[in-house]
């Protein structure tokens, strides 16, 4: 398991630069589900990452070994220093649990909040193809608005239903980004 992250110059993963295809790209390896055919994700954490060790170089190419820490209030609070989104904390003895949150895998956010404008929209997909799928975010940036990301969770129906008929009433045909000609 991993996940394809872009680097910033200084290192740190950058999801505005992974979406601009800009930056160091590595795949970031953080367990192992499976090895030689024998499934792994019943076994606790540590062990599955004490196999990853041993078979990746974490010094070689575009594949990377996400580091460990012991020290969780000092990662966040160096976390927080460095401006990034927070960290994700594991319990070492607990097994993978695949496409669900679990009680043993938290994610601690460092920034508390942000003010992301929405500029713009993306449909669901299926039968709800015609309603709101996800709102798009944006960043102020010094030369405008650069895109952010997009959130869908947590909304209803009816929340879903409103948004959407108010944006459908704001839309135009340009998009407020700063460094993308279209939405």
């Amino acid at each position: 398991d991993g996940e394809l992250c872009a680097l910033d110059e200084r290192g740190r993963s950058s999801f505005e630069l992974l979406q601009r295809g800009e930056g160091s790209v590595v795949l970031v390896a953080f367990d192992l589900l499976e090895l030689d055919g024998e499934p792994l994700d019943e076994r606790p954490l540590h062990e599955r990452r004490a196999l990853l060790t041993g078979i990746v170089d974490a010094t070689a190419g575009p594949l990377v070994l996400s580091p460990v820490f012991d020290d969780g209030d000092a990662l966040l609070a160096a976390t927080r220093e460095q401006g990034l989104e927070g960290v994700l904390a594991k319990r070492v003895d607990g097994p993978y649990r695949s496409g669900r949150r679990v009680q043993g895998w938290q994610k601690v956010k460092a920034r508390s909040h942000a003010l992301l404008p929405v500029i713009g929209w993306a449909p669901g997909e299926g039968r709800l193809r015609e309603s709101l799928g996800s709102l798009v975010l944006g960043v102020r940036a010094d030369d405008g608005l650069s895109l952010a990301g997009s959130v869908g969770s947590g909304l209803t129906a009816d929340v879903r239903e409103q948004l959407l008929a108010r944006l459908r009433e704001l839309e135009r045909p340009t998009t407020p980004l700063a460094d993308t000609p279209t939405l």
